[in-house]
């Protein structure tokens, strides 16, 4: 027997015509949540919710003149 897998977006229900709706994994402190969007959804969602990638919480700070380093 083969197995048929039907993808749909969690949020409008669209059905997965080859790449359309993709898994997505996210984390908030040690909880991993994962789901399915398709792409004008996942697009809403990092609109709204602007995660960021850097898991590592470090901050970069740019600095364009030696003068400018503190001591």
């Amino acid at each position: 027997m083969a197995k048929i897998q039907v993808v749909v977006c969690d949020r409008c229900n669209k059905r997965s015509n080859g790449a359309e709706v993709v898994q997505w994994v996210g984390q908030r402190g040690k909880r991993r949540y994962t789901g399915d969007l398709c792409d004008p959804c996942w697009d809403e969602l990092v609109t709204s919710f602007k995660p960021v990638m850097n898991t590592a919480r470090r901050h970069e700070i740019v600095a364009t003149s030696i003068d400018d380093i503190g001591k």
